[in-house]
């Protein structure tokens, strides 16, 4: 629940239309958990949501995760930072990245300029720390 009240407070903070193709979806943990967020473990994680869209071709991805007690933030952050994936989408790819911390919640956006500069400015806004702020290698 706190993940969505994060992805929530984030969206709030957006004046561009999200359009009704992106989708919210918790993201439980499975076998499939580590990939399904971009990370190479779900070591120190206790649950994570998604928003994305469910067919476009816009690159954007927002994974948020709440940290069970006592685990590491930067750990984490690391992990997304190392398991970026910028060729994961078939037809586009998304130009910035950006990991931030928030209490004991890790977020990942990746995305093509347009939403993802509204979505920055919107996780600063919501009091984010920026851990890192990339730029897609392959373009």
């Amino acid at each position: 629940d706190s993940d969505k009240a994060a992805l929530d407070g984030i969206l709030a903070g957006m004046t561009l239309e999200v359009p009704d193709s992106f989708m919210i979806s918790g993201v439980n943990k499975d076998e499939f958990f580590a990939s399904a967020m971009g990370l190479t473990s779900d070591e120190g994680i206790a649950s994570g949501v998604s928003f994305a869209p469910m067919m476009m071709t816009t690159a954007y991805a927002l994974n948020i995760v709440t940290l069970e007690d006592g685990a590491s933030a930067d750990t984490v952050a690391a992990d997304f930072n190392s398991s970026l994936d910028w060729l994961k989408w078939v037809c586009v790819q998304p130009e910035s990245a950006l990991i931030a911390t928030k209490d004991n919640q890790v977020l990942c956006l990746m995305g093509s300029e347009d939403l993802y500069n509204q979505t920055v400015t919107a996780i600063e806004a919501a009091g984010w720390t920026t851990v890192q702020s990339l730029t897609n290698p392959n373009q």
